[in-house]
C-alpha cells in the first residue's frame, strides 16, 4: 500500500506494508492521522484487512462524539453507520 503522507512513524509504515504485526495501538494512530488528513482508500483498505480492530476503534470514536445531541436520531446513526459500511464493502 502507498502512502502519501510522510507523517506515519516507521512502525506505523511497516504495519500499513505488511512488514510487521498491525496492534491495535498501531492500527489506532494510523486510522487518527488518516481521520486528520482525508479518509482514502488507504483508509478503508485498512479497515477491511484489520476488522479484529474495528470494533474496538468505533468503539473509542463513538465516545468521542456527543450523542445525547438531539440532532443525532436512531435513523441518522443508522445512515452514518451504513454509509461506512458500504465504503468499507467496496
Amino acid at each position: 500500500m502507498e502512502n502519501k503522507n510522510t507523517t506515519f512513524t516507521n512502525d506505523e509504515q511497516k504495519a500499513i506494508n505488511h512488514e510487521c504485526t498491525m496492534t491495535q495501538k498501531l492500527f489506532d494512530s494510523i486510522m487518527d492521522k488518516y481521520e486528520k488528513i482525508e479518509m482514502d482508500d488507504t483508509f478503508y483498505q485498512l479497515l477491511r484487512e484489520y476488522p479484529i480492530f474495528l470494533s474496538e476503534y468505533a468503539n473509542r470514536i463513538t465516545e468521542d462524539i456527543d450523542f445525547t445531541n438531539e440532532l443525532l436520531t436512531d435513523e441518522i446513526d443508522k445512515r452514518i453507520w451504513n454509509n461506512i459500511l458500504e465504503k468499507i464493502n467496496n
